[in-house]
């Protein structure tokens, strides 16, 4: 079941809402667990196997890392055990001695926001930032929400812990909530799924004929289809949180239209690309390391964050092109000349690199590198300039909305004399969007064309 199913939007979700309302607040702890097991139910019995397994693994692993004393023993404990959990990512989402029905249940869901979950549960509590939990009930909840199940947003344990006990869910966080969850069902139904069609009629021409030009508009528009549907299931999970009475962090601040590449590191998958820095960077910056041996661990983070997405070689080299851009950008930044074309630079270091994010194998990948220089002997031709004429105004209509210009635009509206108009639209249009949303999800049957390429 994925969040843009009519079946979890009229269903799944307002009955789960509306029983939550009714149970005592000693119990809605547990009643929401009950929930979330259902969820995953629903969503497969091996999805369900699944989650049981990393629950009750790292409840042990948490426990045994806690009770090792000497500090480099609990490393080396805590190492094992983040190991295991890679390790289960690794097996569960690249079908390593899985069926392929196996795989075919768990593919589309967030088992890689589970297991870097459960690696950030385990690491704080080497380092003590948290304490082992004890109660297993409250540990589950925290893998098993199934408001942050399928693509997260990421939160630390600690964070988490905290919201368990005193948060409330009232009428005016329900209201927001459900905005926000509307809003990433727009990115994810009304942009991503409009932007896919681009991306798959260029992915099925043969990459040793393509033209150029039809090779940047595939991976120009896999660049803004991804954004959308992570941004949006982001924004639909931060929502549906908020109804329950959780607070989620924000995951991503328009990172398409970033102004160097060290701004797009700071706003591409917030919480994700934090917690690999807080596990594997911020310790050499700490350190008195040479700046060779901390830029080396910076690109050495963003490759493994790269694995983190798909465990294959172009994904580790999409890492390793975003991470080298950045810091070479440190040692240019205070030329004029780099500064007034960094916007230019940013999109198309991000566009190129989308190659290695899409591409199958490596293979795939260079000859369509190959293909965006025109090594094809072909720029353009008809079917480049019949998509750029089909899409023009989606893609155009698409960086506008990847942009913060239309948001700043309604807050600055709320903050003077439109304010009471804006609250008091604010509801008829969100309802207008997701009719529209409900319109297309009949229309196409389902939403979920992107996670399979994901």
């Amino acid at each position: 079941m994925e969040f843009s199913s009519l079946l979890f939007i009229y269903a799944f979700f307002p009955i789960a809402l509306l029983l939550y309302q009714f149970i005592p607040k000693a119990h809605r702890n547990s009643f929401l667990l009950l929930e979330s097991t259902v969820f995953c139910g629903l969503i497969g019995a091996g999805y369900l196997l699944f989650t049981t397994l990393i629950v009750l693994m790292n409840y042990i692993f948490g426990i045994l890392t806690a009770n090792v004393r000497n500090k480099p023993c609990r490393r080396i404990t805590a190492a094992a055990f983040i190991a295991a959990n890679a390790a289960a990512a690794i097996i569960f989402t690249n079908g390593m001695h899985v069926s392929d029905l196996l795989r075919s249940v768990l593919r589309p869901v967030g088992v890689c926001f589970m297991t870097l979950g459960a690696i950030g549960y385990i690491y704080d509590v080497c380092e003590k930032k948290v304490a082992a939990e004890k109660n297993i009930m409250n540990l589950a909840l925290y893998f098993m929400l199934f408001t942050k199940l399928p693509m997260g947003p990421l939160i630390g344990y600690g964070s988490f812990s905290r919201q368990l006990i005193g948060r409330c869910s009232s009428i005016e966080r329900i209201g927001e909530g459900i905005e926000l969850f509307i809003i990433g069902l727009a990115k994810k139904v009304i942009f991503a799924d409009s932007i896919y069609p681009l991306f798959f009629a260029v992915n099925t021409l043969d990459v040793k004929q393509i033209s150029a030009l039809s090779a940047w508009l595939g991976s120009t528009g896999y660049v803004l289809c991804l954004y959308f549907t992570l941004s949006g299931y982001s924004d639909m999970g931060a929502g549906l949180s908020r109804c329950f009475g959780f607070t989620l962090p924000r995951s991503f601040r328009y990172p398409c239209v970033s102004i160097g590449m060290n701004s797009f590191c700071r706003s591409w998958h917030i919480p994700v690309v934090r917690r690999f820095e807080e596990m594997i960077a911020s310790p050499l910056h700490r350190s008195r390391a040479s700046n060779a041996v901390k830029n080396a661990a910076f690109i050495a983070c963003w490759g493994i964050i790269g694995l983190w997405y798909s465990f294959r070689a172009s994904l580790f080299v999409w890492g390793i092109i975003i991470g080298t851009s950045a810091v070479i950008e440190r040692y240019l930044v205070d030329r004029k000349a780099l500064k007034a074309t960094s916007l230019i630079y940013t999109s198309v270091i991000i566009i190129v690199s989308a190659v290695f994010f899409f591409g199958g194998t490596m293979s795939y990948s260079l000859h369509y590198l190959f293909a965006m220089i025109g090594g094809n002997n072909n720029i353009a031709d008809g079917v480049s300039f019949y998509l750029l004429k089909s899409y023009a105004l989606v893609l155009l209509i698409s960086i506008y909305a990847s942009t913060d210009l239309f948001r700043n635009l309604i807050l600055r509206s709320k903050k003077r004399t439109f304010k009471n108009i804006a609250d008091a639209v604010s509801p008829i249009i969100m309802t207008a969007i997701l009719m529209i949303c409900t319109a297309l999800i009949s229309s196409s049957g389902s939403s979920g064309s992107m996670l399979g390429i994901l």
